[in-house]
């Protein structure tokens, strides 16, 4: 079945019918295709088919006009398989190759080595360039120009391979591919990953892409999604399904019941994409005849990731196509267009992609911080995120932190001074330290004092004031209190009460 771009249903592969019934100048005549007529004017009124007479031939391509009913012929020539739209047609024929309204190489030659796969609504022919092994796709304009091409793509089955608003779709030995041929990206999509046997892209005025597909049954669901509504099917697998855009937000499914696609064996579907709500149409009378339908439920399909994001999408070169021409109207050569839409596409690829990274967000700057300090430090002391603190103290004040800031440095200086408490004794009224001497012996220096180690009191408070550099300040070296000489012992001090000390080395 073929659907005009006005939702008017043509089929039959032996007797041609039209919305319900065969045409009344077609009646009795062998004729059809292998699926169904197509719209030679894609909303209409003419259709395309093979005529075999009544059966013995010859057999040719012919036109039918449903509006004026007049028959003309088309092509001489039979076909196998044979595609219309946009007023162009193009015809494959077994030992003959393609031949084609549209001028590819010379008025209607046949391209004896390649395959047809496809005429789109506007007059676009799509071709596999070589049918023996099923490689490369080629799409020309309905002036004949190759507008893209895909060498490398080995299709899977020709026969549903389907172009649509510049939207292409194909299967090859990886699955199913869309490509917009008008930009020559990948659009964004998901394919599906549960036998789809046939699939036909749907594309709203606005650029929405849709996608009818038939597993065991026929399918619509928007074409990035994941989700979609199963058409049901009273009797039988729907054959040889397409579908159009009927209104804003209604989408016309048609199928054949049996191969055959006989008269009666037409079905119509609206589908109101929003709520499900669905019109059916049956045969009935010579005529389709619409009646409410189900309302759908939303169902999960399994697809693939996400394919094609403005930005990613294959290019193809046009290796086969001269890069440059001569203008007849200059006399100079200029790039062909096939070169320059590859250029510009590359080009805005390129723009496309700058602009991505130029909208990727500055990061926040990471907190000062170190992950590990290292130095004499045991054990070491690591940190547990990037802005932790370490704090660095000393209880009884005898070393100074100093930072350098930048050699990231911290330096540690022993302080000169530190109170600390007085050695046992106690300072004499004459302002020497006294020593205390055995137990029951007087103390030395410090006539007043108790005899035996003397009691000490909150007050008595010994500073000590350190002689030397800090370079003498090593475990090695010991501090000695400075004597007079004189014996018995006398320590000297500064006169304030605090002792003399000098370093020593044993």
């Amino acid at each position: 079945m073929h659907l005009s771009r006005t939702g008017q249903a043509a089929y039959g592969t032996s007797t041609v019918a039209v919305m319900g019934a065969t045409p009344a100048a077609l009646v009795g005549q062998v004729a059809g295709a292998l699926f169904g007529p197509s719209w030679l004017d894609s909303s209409g009124p003419k259709i395309l088919y093979q005529s075999g007479g009544t059966g013995s031939g010859p057999y040719i391509l012919q036109s039918y006009d449903t509006g004026t009913t007049a028959l003309a012929t088309v092509s001489a020539t039979g076909q196998n398989f044979m595609a219309a739209g946009g007023g162009q047609w193009a015809k494959w024929l077994a030992g003959s190759g393609v031949s084609s309204s549209v001028t590819i190489s010379s008025p209607t030659a046949p391209l004896s080595g390649a395959d047809l796969l496809d005429v789109s609504p506007t007059g676009q022919v799509v071709l596999c360039d070589v049918r023996s092994s099923a490689t490369g796709i080629s799409v020309y304009s309905s002036a004949g120009s190759k507008i893209a091409a895909f060498p490398s793509v080995e299709v899977l089955s020709g026969r549903t391979t389907r172009l649509v608003n510049n939207i292409l779709s194909y299967q090859d030995a990886d699955g199913w591919h869309l490509y917009d041929i008008a930009n020559l990206r990948v659009p964004l999509w998901r394919p599906r990953l549960d036998g789809v046997n046939w699939a036909v892209p749907v594309v709203t005025a606005s650029g929405d892409i849709y996608m009818m597909e038939r597993t065991n049954v026929v399918t619509f669901r928007k074409a990035d999604s994941a989700t979609g509504f199963e058409i049901t099917i009273s009797a039988g697998v729907g054959f040889n399904p397409d579908a159009v855009v009927k209104s804003s937000g209604v989408y016309r499914i048609g199928y054949c019941t049996d191969l055959g696609e006989s008269v009666s064996s037409a079905v119509l579907v609206d589908l109101t994409l929003a709520t499900g709500a669905t019109s059916v149409g049956t045969v009935s009378g010579g005529t389709i005849v619409f009646a409410t339908g189900d309302t759908l439920e939303q169902q999960e399909f399994e697809v693939g990731p996400l394919e094609g994001n403005g930005i990613t999408g294959k290019q193809y070169l046009p290796y086969r196509e001269p890069l440059s021409r001569q203008d007849p109207k200059t006399g100079q050569k200029i790039i062909t267009d096939p070169w320059l839409r590859a250029l510009q596409a590359t080009n805005d690829a390129v723009s496309d992609v700058a602009g991505a990274v130029e909208a990727i967000p500055v990061p926040a700057p990471q907190a000062p911080g170190f992950g590990i300090i290292s130095g004499d430090v045991v054990p070491s002391v690591n940190a547990t995120t990037p802005d932790d603190t370490l704090n660095l103290v000393s209880p009884d004040h005898s070393i100074t932190f100093t930072g350098e800031p930048f050699s990231k440095t911290v330096l540690a200086t022993v302080n000169r001074s530190v109170a600390v408490s007085s050695p046992p004794g106690r300072r004499g009224e004459d302002g020497r330290m006294g020593i205390p001497g055995p137990a029951g012996a007087a103390g030395v220096a410090g006539a007043q004092g108790p005899m035996g180690p003397p009691s000490r009191r909150a007050e008595d408070v010994t500073r000590v004031v350190m002689i030397g550099s800090t370079a003498e300040t090593t475990a090695s070296v010991c501090y000695v209190p400075v004597s007079t000489g004189a014996e018995p012992l006398e320590i000297m001090s500064d006169g304030a009460g605090s002792v003399l000390l000098t370093p020593f080395t044993p």
